[in-house]
C-alpha cells in the first residue's frame, strides 16, 4: 500500500484521506469554553532553564501555550495563517 504523508514534498490538491478524522471523532468546538489565561512563554529569556520550566508547567497544567519572541518574522507568521485558514474544497 502506498503511504501518503504530507512531509514527502508532494503537492496535494486535497488532503489525503488518512489525514481526515471521521465526523464522530472530531472535536465539537461549541462544547469548549473560552480560555482567558493561556500561558505565554517568552522564548527570548536568557535563562533557558526557566524557559524549559515554564514550558513544562504550561504543558502539565494546560496542555498548550503561546510563545512570544520566537524569532519568526511577522511575514512568515502571516503567510502561515493565510495557508492555515485557506479551505480546501
Amino acid at each position: 500500500m502506498d503511504t501518503k504523508v504530507l512531509s514527502t514534498g508532494v503537492r496535494y490538491t486535497n488532503l489525503p484521506e488518512n489525514y481526515v478524522r471521521p465526523e464522530s471523532d472530531r472535536p465539537r468546538l461549541s462544547e469548549f469554553s473560552a480560555c482567558d489565561d493561556v500561558p505565554v512563554i517568552d522564548l527570548g529569556l536568557e535563562d533557558r532553564t526557566q524557559v524549559v520550566k515554564l514550558i513544562a508547567e504550561a504543558c502539565k497544567s494546560y496542555g498548550f501555550f503561546q510563545v512570544i519572541n520566537h524569532g519568526v518574522s511577522l511575514e512568515a507568521v502571516e503567510k502561515m495563517l493565510e495557508v492555515a485558514t485557506d479551505r480546501v474544497l
